[in-house]
């Protein structure tokens, strides 16, 4: 394996849930990056009940967390330990996404380049899904497009994935770490829209990665209980750190998402959950719209 003198150190993190390193994407691409830097660190951090990885190399470190704390615990783990390891940057990974050879090569190029800008406090990858793009993204009001520009800065709003996503540590730790009510699903959303709101900047690099989105895929098996997870947490994340506007038209995306997801997939259980989701979030709307009474105290 070539290394590369000089390069700005990477503290990576892989979270794995009830998967060997063999069968996990991200590990199997690891394992074939033609550049890691002496300093770089990888350590596997499996959420798993029981681990069972198999066989992990010598350099590879392991944290296990049977109590499943989520993306969450594991990424403020990793931010702790890269600030007591004198690590600038952490990069971000889940279990299904796959690596091109050159990656960690394009990884330390950008931040070689990007590092003295501390505007700077994330680089991100164009990450696919299939044929289509999921990250970075735009969002606008009611729907999200691709962020289409490679190798730029940009100070705007947009969003990405968690996987391949590079991370200023001191800008974490500036914040508080990672928002843990976002245990797993929308903690990504959170990010940059924190990023955001702090007049950070992003850097979208040219590097490409396939990424398998179980949420964006309809007829990926996703079960009722992790749906109502991810629905329960694009309400708290739209009612809690968005602008009004975006929380009223969650209603009628709940909606037409319901609509689409029964005539593709003919599954009712899921297709109610959306609608109740709707519902939740109509009654919601209503009772933040109510005028508060006046707090009237006694006289004596």
């Amino acid at each position: 394996m070539l290394t590369i003198e000089g390069a700005v150190s990477l503290y990576i993190i892989v979270v794995l849930y009830e998967r060997t390193l063999s069968a996990s994407a991200t590990c199997r691409s690891l394992l074939n990056q033609i550049s890691l830097t002496r300093q770089d660190t990888i350590v596997v951090y499996d959420n798993s009940p029981i681990s069972d990885l198999g066989s992990v190399p010598n350099s590879w470190e392991v944290i296990t967390d049977s109590g499943n704390g989520g993306l969450a615990k594991a990424y403020n783990y990793a931010i702790s330990q890269a600030k007591a390891k004198n690590f600038r940057w952490v990069l971000l990974l889940d279990q299904d996404t796959d690596l091109p050879s050159d990656f960690l090569v394009t990884t330390h190029e950008v931040l070689a380049a990007t590092d003295p800008n501390t505007d700077i406090v994330a680089v991100v990858p164009i990450v696919r899904c299939g044929n289509r793009q999921v990250s970075p993204m735009i969002p606008l009001l009611g729907r999200e497009i691709p962020f289409q520009m490679q190798n730029v800065v940009e100070p705007k709003w947009l969003t990405a994935i968690n996987s391949g996503t590079c991370l200023r540590v001191a800008f974490i730790e500036g914040i508080g770490g990672f928002c843990e009510h976002f245990w797993l699903d929308y903690l990504d959303h959170w990010l940059f829209k924190i990023i955001n709101n702090q007049g950070k900047s992003v850097y979208i690099s040219d590097a490409v990665l396939k990424h398998d989105l179980s949420v964006a895929n309809m007829n990926s098996g996703l079960t009722p209980q992790r749906y109502k997870n991810v629905l329960a947490a694009e309400r708290h994340f739209t009612n809690n750190f968005l602008p009004a506007p975006f929380r009223f038209v969650l209603v009628p995306r709940l909606l037409a998402r319901a609509l689409k997801h029964l005539i593709l997939t003919h599954d009712k259980q899921l297709g109610r959950l959306m609608v109740g989701a709707a519902f939740v979030q109509f009654a919601y709307l209503l009772r933040s719209l109510r005028p508060k009474s006046p707090n009237v105290r006694g006289t004596h």
